[in-house]
């Protein structure tokens, strides 16, 4: 916004310098036509500054906004009247200066003033026609005698295409100014991305390709204002072609040039990557009905595709994203060639199979020597070679709009768990995970379920339900621990110091490292067994299939499967599925480590359709998605008008085996993410130093043993002799035995590795950070009691420890609905499950709850003599003492129920930790208005209540409560007089948030575990730093810290607090804690 301004002040300058050369008798067209232009920008800026400064959120500051746009506009309209009576006066002064030089000068005003005056003195009728305007057709000159009158006519005219002219032209300098200012907006853009570049410190050549880039922008920005100016009806494109690539940006753009090429770019190629290996091919058929591809079969391309399409031809490599696992994996298709494979095996018996390990240390030089680059759809004997990206490279288009008809074959690729199948319309890999039915458009198009051969041709592509994890066998473990280079390095040094009857060492060191593959293959295998024992589920299920159901294992379930969720009873989900009817309570703690219940509603329409679109699960979504491996807690089908359960709950599956959320858990713990350990760099770069030393030596030994005589067998053996004392070969036994007692102490403690290395990258660690809640103090919290308001005082009451000392007026009896009413509690098998906060705060209410009955627990006599269901409520709470109130005996109006007390959940908002608050719609009992009660963090209440409802000391209770580690929780809430339960359902969230009276505080006792302190000061001890993350209250995650030893006691601790000062602006105040 103060760009805007900046510009809006120049542009104001800038007419009034030219105003006044033009009153110092500057009358150039052009001149004439940059004014307008500029008057024209000036408005357009007048226009912008003003919507900003209505977007703008500090008060001060719009105002201060809405006083210069008001100054704007008045200086707009000033310089358009000076401008225009400018013109008007030149227009004056040119027609007197016409008239006076027509009755006193002989010479002709224009080139037809001769045939003119012919015409005028002979009578003649006129032979031609004359235009008034270039853009108006022709008009007859009407007879005169008078001389004056034709020349003013004449002037007219050409006074009309002089100003039509000035208009064009201020119109072609309005556009070039607009181009411009966007040019200098993104040129500020640049300057911002490449300091945010350098900032997360991206390589220099990245970002010198960004400014390259910028650079032909520039360029082309140029030669495009140039051709907009000279060209007149040509219809051309600016841009440039996407043939024409700087040498530098050849890492960048090579990954999208795809096609046949005998040449391979193997830049990218990991180091420690093993061999290519064929790939898989599954031939799958697939029908008509079944469309694998098809408009909606996509992978994740997010913002990522910032350089042109790869040239025609058919692609041989292709980068993908996985969301998942965060990671960027790359394909390259290739074909072996039947020489150079030969000539390399040929070259591995000649070298003793030397040739053969580096071809494994190296995969490039392997691939360099046996293969070509080839297309994949043409590949007949190849493989693709899949990696690993960490550079981030753009996903490859593969979107396709051809129709792809039916599929006699697919080509298929696993790599990691994950499937890939080949798009013949692209010849590009779809990530099987992303698949989506193109039918699925609603409940009512996917409740049908699928025929017996759908099934078939689903299951050949997505393969069994299973999470199986296939261990390597222990042989292959052997090979592949046994012909490490350092363990090569230490089996030439063995033989070597056999040679040299240096036995004793000789066998000591292979006996460390025997007993280190041996202790390192054992750990694996157990850890590998007992990761396929945790992963690897099926149970018995009932799928709807053919228009029947059917028994049968989970392990056959496919993407588009019906089951009921109910017969058989389901302990854990077996896939990931949408709920369609009925309704779940779910522990999700295996996915995110709450042990929180969380209840599951049946999907809507368009969060199907939201599904279709999206690469993963959206937070809409997630309410009615049962993720694979999350335990039951209960299943319950859909209500019927009595309450009672009528339909079974069913369940649409979407995700099976490896694909679901499970499975991808599991994925990331058996691929991890790479990370670049400097540790281990170092330590490569420390054995290459000593190798080069080792090499100086090896060299000038042995030149000093030919020159003493000594013949080539001593020479030999000593100076290979000097290589193993400077590099040590028992480095990495000596490194392996710590690591795997390491893993044993870890073991014994239930903590399992399956990747060795990552024990080091453990020792690394110097910061903890901990969750307050449930992790330094207890999952439970205690009340400590209410503080309600005091209306008359406006000041809170007195801290109330029993819900029997809450005093019955209203405002108090709207804080006790709101606290028995506003949570997501459950009822399951006689017990209150849910958040231990609600559950807490709705035991100090006494009341009693009742889940999934229909309001009034009956149906209503409708007056058509009909019956129908009333209102459906999702929780119904009751106050201590009431039995269950029955609809009959309202409708015959004893007053003996006109006491009764029943309050029922209409709707729910969830919690949302962006918004730290959640809300429910109440509907009381034979009353015409609803209730809205709000349960959330104090800081945000002021945003949502009005100001004259908070008491005047919140500010100091609020204080005072923090301070001392209470966790504090806000109420607040407002009636809607004749909400009817339709409207209910459809109103928005800040609608319904919005307007409220605030009610009172909550005061929660958080106390710490018993270990929190110990094991904060063992961390300590140990020189780690530790850091507590939460979302509490800032004093009162101060309080904690202080309590159980993050921070000194006697230290001093600054919070921020934002005072608003005298003229409207917001000053940074730090208060000590």
């Amino acid at each position: 916004m103060n760009s805007l301004y900046t510009l809006g002040v120049r542009q104001t300058n800038s007419i009034q310098a030219d105003l006044e050369r033009l009153r110092n008798g500057d009358t150039s067209a052009a001149l004439l036509g940059q004014i307008s232009a500029s008057l024209a920008a000036m408005g357009r800026t007048v226009d912008d500054y003003d919507s900003m400064a209505k977007r703008e959120i500090i008060k001060a500051k719009q105002e201060k906004a809405m006083m210069r746009v008001q100054k704007f506009r008045s200086d707009y309209a000033e310089l358009r009247t000076q401008f225009e009576k400018i013109k008007g006066e030149r227009e004056t002064a040119s027609r007197s200066e016409l008239f006076s030089a027509s009755s006193s000068s002989t010479v002709p005003l224009s080139p037809a003033h001769g045939d003119s005056r012919r015409r005028f003195l002979t009578g003649q009728q006129p032979s031609s026609e004359v235009s008034e305007s270039p853009f108006r057709g022709p008009t007859p000159l009407p007879q005169s005698s008078l001389r004056e009158d034709y020349a003013l006519r004449e002037h007219s005219f050409i006074h009309n295409t002089d100003a039509r002219l000035d208009d064009f032209l201020a119109q072609g300098r309005a556009v070039l100014d607009d181009l411009v200012d966007q040019r200098t907006v993104l040129k500020g853009t640049q300057k911002r991305l490449l300091d945010a570049a350098n900032t997360l410190g991206l390589s220099r050549d990245v970002i010198g390709w960004i400014e390259r880039r910028s650079t032909q922008d520039m360029y082309i920005f140029l030669a495009g204002s140039d051709y907009a100016i000279e060209s007149d009806d040509e219809d051309e494109r600016w841009g440039y072609a996407s043939e024409e690539e700087d040498d530098s940006e050849s890492d960048i753009i090579d990954d999208h040039r795809q096609g046949d090429s005998d040449s391979v770019d193997f830049h990218s190629i990991e180091e420690d990557s093993y061999p290519p290996s064929p790939g898989l091919a599954l031939h799958t058929m697939t029908g008509p009905g079944d469309p694998i591809f098809g408009d909606e079969a996509r992978i994740d391309m997010g913002e990522l595709d910032l350089h042109d399409p790869p040239p025609p031809g058919p692609p041989s490599r292709q980068t993908i994203y996985i969301t998942d696992e965060d990671v960027h994996i790359r394909f390259i298709g290739f074909e072996t060639v039947t020489i150079r494979h030969f000539l390399w095996r040929m070259a591995c018996v000649l070298t003793f199979g030397i040739l053969g390990l580096l071809g494994h240390w190296f995969p490039r030089l392997w691939l360099r020597w046996v293969a070509k680059e080839k297309a994949f759809k043409d590949m007949e004997h190849g493989f693709v070679v899949i990696e690993v990206d960490t550079l981030s490279r753009p996903p490859s288009r593969t979107n396709g709009d051809a129709n792809i008809g039916i599929l006699e074959h697919l080509l298929v690729v696993d790599y990691r768990y994950a499937r890939f199948a080949l798009d013949p319309r692209t010849g590009l890999f779809n990530i099987v995970r992303n698949w989506r039915d193109p039918s699925w458009t609603g409940i009512q198009s996917v409740s049908n379920g699928l025929t017996q051969s759908e099934e078939e041709q689903r299951l050949a592509l997505f393969g069994p339900n299973v999470i199986d994890i296939e261990g390597k066998s222990t042989v292959s473990l052997l090979i592949d621990e046994v012909i490490h280079p350092f363990y090569v390095f230490q089996i030439a040094s063995i033989i070597l110091w056999s040679l040299d009857d240096y036995y004793y060492y000789a066998f000591c060191i292979a006996l460390i490292s025997a007993i280190s593959i041996t202790t390192t293959l054992i750990e694996t295998k157990k850890t590998i067994s007992r990761m396929r024992e945790m992963s690897r589920f099926s149970c018995p299920v009932n799928v709807f299939t053919d228009g029947i159901w059917k028994r049968r294992e989970s392990t056959d379930l496919v993407p588009g499967d019906i089951v009921n969720l109910m017969d058989p009873p389901l302990a854990v989900f077996p896939a990931d599925i949408f709920l369609l009817s009925g309704d779940t309570i779910v522990n999700e703690s295996m996915l995110t480590g709450e042990s929180v219940p969380v209840s599951k509603v049946p999907i809507r329409d368009e969060d199907i359709a939201l599904w279709k679109e999206a690469i993963d699960v959206s937070s809409d979504v997630s309410k009615s998605f049962l993720y694979a491996g999350t335990r039951v807690i209960r299943v319950r089908g859909a209500l019927t008008a009595d309450g009672s359960s009528g339909a079974p709950a069913l369940g649409l599956v979407v995700r099976t085996g490896f694909n679901t959320t499970k499975g991808a858990l599991v994925r990331s713990m058996l691929f991890p993410k790479p990370i670049g350990f400097k540790f281990y760099r170092d330590s490569i770069r420390f054995i290459l130093v000593l190798a080069g030393l080792a090499g100086l030596g090896f060299c000038a030994s042995a030149v000093q043993f030919v020159r003493l005589g000594i013949k080539w067998h001593t020479i030999m053996l000593r100076a290979l002799d000097l290589i193993t004392v400077v590099v040590p070969p028992a480095l990495p036994a000596t490194l392996s035995i710590g690591t795997s007692f390491a893993i044993g102490r870890l073991r014994k403690l239930g903590i399992f590795c399956i990747s060795p290395s990552r024990v080091n990258v453990g020792g690394r660690v110097n910061v903890c950070c901990f969750d307050k809640t449930g992790t330094l103090t207890e999952d439970g919290l205690d009340i400590l009691g209410v503080r309600a308001l005091e209306r008359n005082a406006h000041r809170f009451g007195e801290l109330i420890e029993d819900v029997h000392d809450l005093p019955s007026s209203r405002d108090k009896a709207n804080f006790l609905h709101a606290l028995a009413t506003c949570h997501s509690l459950k009822m399951v098998d006689g017990n209150i499950i849910g958040d231990p906060l609600d559950v807490k705060m709705f035991d100090f209410t006494k009341w009693t709850l009742e889940e999934g009955h229909v309001a009034g627990t009956g149906v209503v006599k409708s007056r058509i003599g009909g019956a129908r269901p009333a209102a459906l409520v999702q929780t119904v709470v009751r106050p201590p003492g009431t039995a269950q109130f029955r609809v009959e005996d309202a409708l015959r109006g004893s007053s003996k129920h006109a006491h009764f007390l029943e309050l029922g959940v209409i709707r729910t908002f969830e919690f949302v930790s962006a918004l730290r608050r959640m809300s429910v719609i109440v509907k009381r009992l034979k009353s015409s208005s609803m209730e809205i009660y709000v349960k959330g963090a104090p800081e945000v209440m002021g945003e949502i209540c009005e100001p004259d409802s908070f008491p005047d000391d919140y500010d100091d209770l609020l204080s005072y409560y923090t301070k001392r580690g209470y966790r504090v929780i806000a109420m607040a809430g407002k009636s809607l007089e004749g909400l009817s339960w339709l409207k209910a359902q459809k109103m928005k969230r800040e609608h319904a948030e919005s307007g409220l009276k605030f009610l009172g505080l909550i005061i929660f006792e958080n106390k710490l575990k018993p270990g929190t302190t110990p094991a904060i000061q063992s961390l300590r001890a140990a020189h780690l730093m530790c850091r507590m993350i939460t979302g509490d209250n800032p004093l009162t995650a101060v309080s904690v810290a202080r309590e159980c030893g993050l921070v000194n006691q006697a230290a001093h601790i600054f919070s921020p607090v934002f005072v608003r000062g005298k003229y409207g602006y917001y000053v940074l105040i730090l208060e000590v804690v």
